[in-house]
């Protein structure tokens, strides 16, 4: 849930003799931090391997999905073991995902297809960039692989930056108003060459927009505002071009700030997350909890542990950033099979991050073919279930209040999900079946709530 911020105060940073003829460059491809992903469902069609492997579209990695467009796919990892993209190499087994690269040693080397292996591929994605893809496990039906993206180089120490004057008793919503001498090209501004890093190393969600002339950046603050009390860094890097002639900077400029101690010593923040309930998949979870109402939320928090509750760490989306702004609900694929993950949600507000909701815990599984056919025994009156192939259709009646409905839903692994309907009344179901195939943990949920309610059930002899 998105909420308005208070007005944004503004301070003017001042960069004279700002363009030059000469761009700084080292060289090298620097590479994104290692994000996780899983190619489900595998191409089902040969690869063209004298033309565009990707002529049927592939994987987008940005968006993490399938896409059909051959111009908005990355690679492509087919049903018969073979990987593409528009121009792909085999690195070998033992190639870190960070360690930068010099391009030109890769000149006229490149494929378009390999016989896929658990190796590390280079390939050169949609938009022409380079990202490195390690393939961790091949399944039947799906492939598990790690991946990083070109991107600018962190800032080096031992580079050569202006040093702004510091300035403190920052406001926690401040924006920087940057003023160039010229006016800039904005398609050159990139979240890798302007930029704010906190002390810890942290880069923050801020975000940038020319101002009211064609020489001013306005450089926002994170939705959630800077933290009181910490310390923060302003970097703007001379590969940002002038608008005419597309020079670039003199010099790289950076600033140190910080922010402010809060007035309230003590101040009041909302209530946790409530209702968090959880459901597991072949290597996927599924997570929801109630909305939080409230003038002063901004948005929530994930942690997940792996293998025991002592390891939490807050969960990065895919692109790259943690705060979840546009609902309550979120699906992780990606997760071993068989492994136990823990999970817990926070609820961020203006005036800080509450305490975490409860924990819960579950296990993804292999998805193993699972029978609902039968009759079963419910409060809601006993269930008549068919399932053909992974549809499942059933009718209910007897129960509570002697009402009579209709099922119908698909099945993966042990999970049945899927809908109801009855006189003036319709809403969601999920099931998931028990070891021994005799019961079912079933849920139900009326539509437009939040609530599920119990709807279990056991197999009729």
């Amino acid at each position: 849930m998105r909420k308005l911020r208070a007005s944004l105060l503004f301070i003017v940073l001042i960069l004279s003799a700002i363009f030059t003829q000469h761009a700084y460059a080292n060289g090298l491809t620097h590479f994104s931090e290692t994000t996780k992903g899983t190619y489900q469902p595998l191409h089902p069609y040969t690869l063209n391997w004298s033309g565009d492997v990707l002529d049927r579209g592939g994987w987008n990695l940005t968006d993490g999905k399938a896409v059909t467009n051959p111009s908005m796919a990355d690679l492509v990892i087919n049903q018969y073991g073979a990987i593409g993209a528009n121009a792909i190499i085999e690195l070998g087994t033992d190639v870190s995902l960070q360690t930068p690269i010099n391009a030109a040693d890769y000149k006229g080397k490149w494929k378009n297809s390999f016989t896929m292996q658990p190796t590390t591929y280079l390939i050169k994605t949609h938009d022409n960039q380079l990202a490195k893809i390690r393939i961790t496990e091949i399944l039947p039906t799906k492939v598990y692989f790690e991946y990083a993206i070109e991107t600018e180089a962190a800032p080096d120490p031992t580079e050569q930056w202006k040093e702004l004057a510091r300035q403190n008793n920052i406001a926690t919503n401040k924006v920087w108003k940057v003023t160039f001498n010229k006016p800039f090209n904005l398609s050159t501004v990139t979240a890798d060459n302007v930029f704010v890093l906190a002390d810890d190393g942290q880069k923050m969600l801020a975000t940038f927009k020319k101002g009211e002339t064609d020489n001013i950046l306005l450089v926002e603050p994170p939705v959630a505002g800077y933290e009181p009390g910490k310390s923060y860094t302003l970097y703007i890097k001379n590969t940002v071009q002038q608008q005419a002639t597309n020079k670039p900077l003199k010099e790289n400029v950076k600033m140190a700030f910080t922010i402010a101690q809060s007035s309230d010593p003590s101040p009041t923040v909302g209530e946790s997350p409530k209702g968090l309930t959880a459901f597991a998949h072949d290597g996927t979870v599924s997570l929801d909890w109630y909305n939080i109402i409230d003038p002063t939320f901004l948005g929530y928090y994930l942690y997940m542990s792996e293998g025991d509750d002592q390891n939490f760490k807050r969960y990065t989306l895919p692109h790259g950033h943690a705060l979840i702004v546009d609902d309550s609900e979120i699906t992780i694929s990606g997760l071993k099979n068989d492994i136990p993950y823990y999970f817990k949600v926070t609820a961020l507000y203006s005036t800080g991050e509450s305490a975490p909701s409860a924990t819960v815990s579950l296990t993804p599984t292999t998805a193993v073919q699972t029978d609902y056919t039968g009759a079963w025994y419910t409060k809601y009156g006993t269930m008549i279930m068919t399932q053909t192939g992974n549809t499942v259709t059933g009718s209910y009646g007897g129960g509570i209040g002697q009402i009579s409905g209709t099922i119908q839903g698909t099945v993966s692994g042990k999970t049945l999900s899927g809908t109801f309907e009855e006189p003036g009344n319709h809403g969601d179901i999920l099931f998931v079946m028990a070891a021994d195939g005799k019961s079912y943990k079933g849920s139900g949920r009326n539509a437009l709530q939040t609530i599920w309610f119990d709807w279990s059930g056991v197999a009729l002899e």
